[in-house]
């Protein structure tokens, strides 16, 4: 398993299939999984900067149309939920955000045991991981796609990870829903998670392996 495979497996274990999920959207409450929120509230408590250990590089792209601006907030918020999480030593104590921005069946394959699914991270992962919006597609009304390619150069677990990878480019897309989702509202959801060329095909490889090639001066 090269190096960014088993990056990605580590952050995101058990959200890649053959196809995206469409069944009824997480009804978060108050429960074992936290305290009920607001999807706003949700929101708010994900940090699309990242954590200070690990801050989030994005490029983005325009997005004139509303409804797909909103699926690739939702899909953003995904993404930079699990970088975040990686930088917790006890990432289950976020666990419950997922249910705002996933669909039921997400939620549940990728915690089957409930919010206290997986392992702590020890260490825990740091360093800036760059993230290059490639595409926000609309497939249908009710359907839409956001692609990435991901630069985890300098991101790794202190002691053991050696940096910057050799292997560092990674690819990532998100299958996302528009549904009915728990407060009655018709909301994005991410459905499901495709890495690596299954997310995109061979031809983005080249263009996203070439811009992978980020330093921490970068950040200045």
């Amino acid at each position: 398993m090269s190096l960014i495979a088993g990056l990605v497996a580590g952050l995101l274990s058990a959200c890649s299939g053959d196809g995206p999920a469409s069944d009824a959207a997480a009804s978060p409450s108050a429960s074992s999984w936290g305290p009920e929120l607001s999807y706003e509230e949700a929101f708010e408590q994900i940090p699309t900067e990242g954590a200070v250990e690990l801050p989030l590089v994005w490029r983005l792209p325009e997005v004139d149309d509303a409804n797909l601006a909103d699926a690739l907030r939702v899909s953003r918020l995904t993404m930079a939920l699990d970088h975040y999480r990686a930088s917790m030593f006890d990432p289950t104590e976020y666990s419950h955000l997922y249910r705002y921005v996933m669909t039921e069946r997400m939620v549940d394959v990728r915690f089957p045991d409930g919010p206290h699914t997986g392992l702590r991270n020890d260490p825990p992962r740091s360093g800036p991981v760059w993230i290059w919006v490639l595409e926000v597609v609309g497939v249908s009304q009710l359907q839409a796609q956001v692609s990435y390619c991901v630069d985890y150069g300098w991101s790794g677990r202190p002691g053991v990870d050696t940096l910057p990878r050799v292997s560092r480019a990674g690819l990532e897309s998100h299958e996302l829903v528009r549904e009915e989702a728990a407060d009655g509202e018709f909301r994005w959801l991410v459905g499901w998670i495709r890495h690596q060329d299954a997310a995109l095909g061979p031809e983005y490889r080249d263009e996203c392996d070439a811009w992978a090639n980020h330093t921490p001066d970068d950040l200045d």
